[in-house]
């Protein structure tokens, strides 16, 4: 097994061959293509049990759940504020709490295997649209050129996993 950091050396190696090849690249998009390469060196093992990124997606995962629910109760009006020290503050809490670890246990059983369809030539070119679409989104001169950087990074994640 690899850890991240290998497939991050790889990724980093590509990088500095990417910035000495698009040298003439404006700056934003240079920066933009290496932080797109460095990201999808590494993204593929989001999907390791057992992986640092996938850790820190399971805190990613309960924050945001933990945050939608409680703009969800208090929009609804379920839920007026927290007041420090009410009973019932603390409760509300609790069940969000609660709610929000039984939803990330529940989003985490969909992830799928490792080695699954985020190791496969077809999530290499989503990620490559993605980093694409955001580029252009952000107004980052050449997307076309950022997303196959981040095409490129992804595909050195699955070629050192093969090798």
């Amino acid at each position: 097994m690899k850890h991240w950091y290998s497939h991050a050396i790889v990724g980093l190696f590509a990088a500095i061959v990417f910035i000495i090849v698009m040298r003439s690249l404006p700056q934003t998009a240079l920066m933009a293509s290496v932080i797109a390469m460095l990201i999808g060196s590494i993204l593929p093992d989001i999907d390791h049990p057992a992986g640092k990124l996938r850790g820190m997606l399971r805190y990613l995962i309960l924050g945001s759940v933990v945050l939608l629910l409680y703009f969800l109760l208090t929009l609804s009006g379920y839920l007026s504020s927290f007041a420090p020290g009410t009973i019932a503050s603390v409760l509300a809490l609790g069940v969000i709490l609660f709610l929000s670890y039984i939803i990330t246990i529940g989003i985490e059983k969909m992830m799928p295997k490792h080695r699954g369809p985020i190791h496969r030539f077809t999530a290499a070119a989503i990620y490559a649209v993605l980093c694409g679409v955001a580029a252009l989104s952000f107004g980052i001169p050449s997307p076309e050129v950022i997303g196959a950087a981040g095409f490129i990074g992804y595909l050195t994640h699955l070629l050192s996993d093969v090798l």
